[in-house]
Parts: structure tokens; sequence; C-alpha cells
């Protein structure tokens, strides 16, 4: 996980306990199809608020008083879930890359799927294969003037 994500190893803890803490909601065969936690509790787990491992997050930055201008939210990384949330309320573990330090949050917007390339994929009129167009926008603009 830790590699695939280009995270550093000093965050094996992190990676381990999320693994495990999915591993003990997803359902076995010996369990007769129920999850881990589910055959302890006899409650199936609610797995919503699950997020792919080292996705982008933006943590609110509650600022009371401050300018319009200044940045509502920081960039951090999904490293865990937070287990032992107040009042039934999913929490994240989110790592900041320059001061290292991991916080755990509740309002946080996190996006799975960011986009490696913002390459836009059109379909070719004589064929239906996909075809990635790296044109700029400016180009695409300027044919149309």
């Amino acid at each position: 996980m830790l590699t695939a994500a280009n995270l550093s190893l000093t965050l094996w803890a992190e990676a381990a306990k999320t693994a495990t803490h999915i591993k003990n909601r997803i359902p076995l065969k010996r369990f007769n199809g129920k999850t881990p936690i589910e055959t302890w509790t006899e409650k199936q787990p609610d797995v919503s608020y699950f997020r792919i491992f080292s996705s982008k997050a933006y943590m609110l930055i509650n600022k009371q008083f401050g300018t319009k201008f200044e940045k509502k939210s920081k960039e951090m990384i999904l490293v865990d879930y937070e287990s032992k949330s107040t009042k039934g309320q999913k929490a994240y573990r989110l790592w900041e890359r320059d001061t290292r330090k991991i916080i755990t949050v509740r309002y946080v917007e996190i996006v799975e799927n960011m986009p490696k390339s913002t390459a836009i994929i059109i379909e070719h009129e004589d064929s239906n294969s996909p075809v990635q167009d790296e044109t700029e926008e400016e180009e695409m603009f300027q044919d149309a003037e």
C-alpha cells in the first residue's frame, strides 16, 4: 500500500491498521459470508465511509476571524480510519507531508479518483476505440474563432 502510494515507510503502522480495519469488515467464507465484526457483534458493519488509502483529503480549516481570501482547507493524505469516534460519527486520520503529523478529523472532503493527467478522451467517428487528445484548451478555442 505504501509503495503503490509513494508514501514514507514511516507510515507502515497506519497502513497496517487500515488494512486490518478493512479486513475485519469484509465477508469471509469461514464465517458463512459474514464479516469478523458481524460475527463478533451480531451487527452488520457500516462501510459507507470507506475511502481509498492515500487519497487526497482536504481538511476544513476552522478560522473564526479572517479574510475571505484566506485558505479554507488544507491538502492532506488519507492514511487511516478512526474507529473510536464520538457519538457514532466517523473520523479520518490524515497525514500532512510538510509537518509529518497525523491529525484525526471529521470534517474533510476526500478526492478518491484524482486524475494523473488531464488528457481528454474522444471517440473517433470511424472507430469505437477511445483516443487520448492532449491538446491544450487554448488551441481548442483558437480554432473556434
